[in-house]
C-alpha cells in the first residue's frame, strides 16, 4: 500500500516594521534616521566613526591621532567597496587634521609669545 503525502504550502513570514520609508510617511527626520541606522548596521559604525574622528581632528587636542584614525577608517571603507564614503572621510581627515595642526601651532605660539 502506497501512502500519498501532502506538503502544506509554505507561507512567507509577516514582517512588521515601523520604517518611515516602507510605511510611506514623508517625515524627513524619520527618513534620515532610517538611512543612518541602515548605514551603521551595515558597516558596524565604521562610517560614523570615520566622520566623527575626521571632524574632531580639527580640535586642539589629539588632532594627529584622530586624523590618523579617520584616515584608516576611510581606507578600510574604500577596500570594502564603500568608495564614496571612504574618499570623503580621507579628504575630511586630511583637511581637518591639517587645519587642526595649524590651529594648534598658532595657539601654542600665541601662548609662548
Amino acid at each position: 500500500m502506497v501512502r500519498k503525502m501532502t506538503v502544506p504550502p509554505i507561507q512567507p513570514p509577516v514582517i512588521k516594521t515601523s520604517s518611515p520609508i516602507k510605511n510611506g510617511t514623508t517625515d524627513l527626520t524619520g527618513i534620515i534616521l532610517e538611512l543612518l541606522c541602515g548605514i551603521i548596521k551595515e558597516h558596524g559604525g565604521l562610517i560614523v566613526a570615520g566622520y566623527v574622528c575626521g571632524f574632531l581632528s580639527f580640535s586642539l587636542v589629539l588632532f594627529p591621532a584622530l586624523g590618523i584614525v579617520a584616515f584608516v577608517c576611510g581606507v578600510i571603507l574604500m577596500t570594502k567597496g564603500r568608495i564614496g564614503h571612504g574618499i570623503a572621510i580621507v579628504i575630511i581627515s586630511v583637511t581637518c587634521g591639517s587645519f587642526g595642526a595649524i590651529r594648534s601651532l598658532a595657539a601654542i605660539l600665541q601662548f609662548l609669545g
